[in-house]
């Protein structure tokens, strides 16, 4: 079973911050052939760099997450009350599942960074691979924001099907919203 630490995690997007930031100044200076329509946004620093440095700051609450506290009603939380909406999803727990996630994830992501330099010159690429990082930092603090202050239950708490451990984890009360679904829609 594939899954990453909070560290690991503050770790990649660490190094992926830094890459972007690095990448930026470059972007900026770079003058454009003539022909070349370039890219459909021009990296400004004064503007970009904060646009990627502040989001990244609020990821690095992420780890603060395990010394969050488990669940209100772990270890087994009860289906009564629950909405319309949630309801189909309560008890549901597959680790496979949860690792092709993971990897779908991580694809969607690979692919985002991988595909403008298939369509563009390598430094409209970058300039976009600014912008794309951009939306995937803010959506993942918006989402890192979002899950620690509603401190929703995640669907593994309404059955027994995940194991104990799993259920007692802090992170088990952050499941709205969902990073996974905040980093493929950005």
């Amino acid at each position: 079973m594939w899954h990453t630490s909070a560290g690991q995690l503050v770790r990649v997007w660490v190094m992926t911050l830094v890459g972007l930031c690095a990448a930026a100044p470059v972007m900026a200076q770079a003058t454009l052939d003539p022909q070349d329509p370039g890219p459909a946004y021009e990296v400004d620093l004064e503007v970009d760099l904060p646009l990627l440095i502040v989001p990244a700051v609020i990821m690095l609450g992420w780890p603060l997450s395990d010394s969050l506290p488990p669940p209100h009603c772990a270890p087994l939380c009860s289906t009564e009350g629950l909405n319309a909406l949630d309801a189909p999803a309560a008890g549901l727990y597959s680790e496979a599942w949860s690792t092709l996630s993971d990897i779908g994830v991580g694809v969607l992501l690979a692919s985002a960074a991988a595909v403008p330099f298939m369509d563009e010159a390598p430094l409209d690429a970058l300039n976009d691979l600014v912008v794309i990082g951009q939306a995937i930092l803010w959506a993942e603090a918006a989402a890192i924001l979002t899950a620690m202050a509603s401190r929703r239950p995640r669907p593994i708490m309404y059955s027994e099907l995940a194991p104990l451990e799993t259920r007692n984890k802090p992170d088990s009360a952050l499941s709205f919203f969902s990073g996974h679904t905040a980093s493929a829609f950005a």
